[in-house]
């Protein structure tokens, strides 16, 4: 039984576990019960809209993780992919895809690959939000309550955009900053983190 038969199996049993999640999470009789009322010209427009927007998010990814020996073709592949099973699964497990599959196809370090999907598409996201947010308060009257909880996230979000700008910036004093903080931990546990540090920051 040779490796490609197996590699099949695998992918129909994912294919079928993916479809066994959705109709267990989703109600598929509602689901077309609402396809009746809708109009098909507006959601022609939005399917494209959101394809589009896909692999924009699919560039944008290939363009952070600066490796031009990643062809993008296939690293879009595996962003749709991810993100079909984000849609699945809970606490976005799909992201790990992202992490997995490029460090086994081409080589690309995990710790760059970890840091270029949690941590700066995040902040981005999170800064990107936060400007929404603000252009929504600009025309809508906020209830009282909801006021800190804006004024929480806005100033996060400002933070560590600030905070991402001075790690580009000053990359070698952040490095420095961060042997001296691991400095306190074991030997076998603070090598390996610092061998991982620059490929961290890089992404």
């Amino acid at each position: 039984m040779g490796r490609g038969f197996l590699r099949a199996l695998l992918q129909i049993g994912f294919a079928l576990a993916a479809l066994g999640i959705f109709f267990w999470r989703v109600d598929a009789g509602a689901v077309l019960a609402q396809l009746g009322k809708v109009d098909i010209r507006w959601a022609l427009v939005a399917l494209a809209a959101f394809t589009a927007s896909k692999f924009l998010h699919a560039w944008r990814w290939w363009h952070f993780l600066g490796r031009p020996d990643a062809p993008i073709a296939p690293l879009s592949a595996v962003f749709l992919i991810s993100n079909m099973a984000n849609s699945l699964l809970p606490l976005r497990a799909g992201d790990l895809l992202r992490v997995e599959v490029p460090a086994k196809r081409f080589g690309i370090p995990r710790s760059l690959l970890a840091s270029s999907v949690f941590v700066v598409e995040s902040v981005l996201d999170l800064f990107a939000f936060a400007v929404l947010l603000v252009a929504a308060l600009l025309m809508t009257d906020l209830p009282v309550v909801l006021r800190p909880l804006v004024g929480l996230i806005g100033g996060s979000a400002v933070v560590l955009f600030g905070a991402m700008v001075v790690l580009v910036r000053s990359r070698s004093a952040v490095e420095q900053w961060f042997g001296r903080a691991l400095g306190w931990l074991p030997e076998r546990i603070e090598r390996p983190i610092a061998s991982r540090l620059p490929e961290f920051v890089d992404g």
